[in-house]
């Protein structure tokens, strides 16, 4: 409605506006406009218009997130072992429907689109770890953003999978999540009024949502540890999965994974 009366309303004040005064200024410096000239640079510029638009457009839809359908999931695979690991993810006959190689601590550039027999089955995995590998199996459920965990364990490697959320984010606030790789749980403080409990070797902690900001002191406790982390700053609307390690080195590290890039 509001775009239909401002189309006759820019109308109405555009030609007086080059009639009165954008053509006459153009005249004073020798430039002479007909008529057919007029008609040719306003298509010229909705041509550029248009083909403005049509780059913003493709821009939008390649960093938005994309949807899922019937019997249709999103995967990712993060690797927290100390070393890469091979991924394929297997189908009924043993064929390989994803495979990927991803180093220590990283993850895939982008989710993966699996497709489901069912509303829900067990999707299995075939992980390559130095000369180990291990076969499981986990349970999903269509429509619905999986991260594959993939974990040390003793000598070998093992994993959990992790239901991501989508649109996760509201009103531009941030998204925050943390798993935690230590032997003793984390009890963690993002704001006066906002505190994470997160569970040891590998806990996972729930999604919330914070203020966009800098965040270089969040204070953290352990049974018999205080300390602090810098998470440093969260973007308008944006996601974040963080990994409390100290396995690079003797001290506490915090990895930072953007969830959707």
């Amino acid at each position: 409605m509001v775009l239909q009366v401002l189309n006759p309303l820019l109308v109405l004040i555009f030609i007086p506006l080059f009639d009165l005064v954008i053509y006459r200024l153009v005249s004073k410096c020798g430039i002479n406009f007909s008529s057919l000239r007029k008609m040719a640079v306003g298509m010229i510029l909705a041509c550029l218009a248009f083909a403005v638009v049509a780059i913003v457009e493709i821009k939008i839809n390649e960093i938005a997130i994309p949807q899922t359908s019937p019997q249709e999931i999103f995967l990712q695979v993060l690797n927290l072992a100390d070393d890469e690991v091979k991924v394929r993810v297997l189908g009924d006959e043993n064929n390989s429907l994803l495979a990927v190689s991803i180093k220590s601590f990283q993850k895939m550039p982008h989710y993966s689109k699996l497709h489901l027999k069912t509303k829900k089955q067990n999707v299995h995995f075939h992980l390559k770890y130095h000369n180990l590998s291990v076969y499981t199996e986990h349970s999903v459920e269509e429509r619905n953003w999986y991260s594959l965990v993939i974990r040390e364990d003793g000598k070998s490697i093992s994993s959990i999978m992790v239901k991501d959320a989508e649109n996760i984010t509201t009103n531009g606030m941030t998204a925050v999540r943390f798993i935690n790789t230590l032997h003793k749980e984390v009890n963690l403080s993002l704001s006066t009024d906002i505190s994470l409990s997160i569970g040891e070797d590998y806990g996972v902690s729930a999604y919330r949502t914070v203020e966009t900001g800098e965040y270089t002191v969040v204070h953290c406790k352990t049974e018999d540890d205080d300390f602090s982390l810098n998470l440093g700053l969260l973007d308008f609307g944006a996601s974040y999965l963080f990994v409390i390690t100290n396995v690079l080195n003797p001290l506490l590290v915090l990895i930072f994974i953007p969830l959707f890039d």
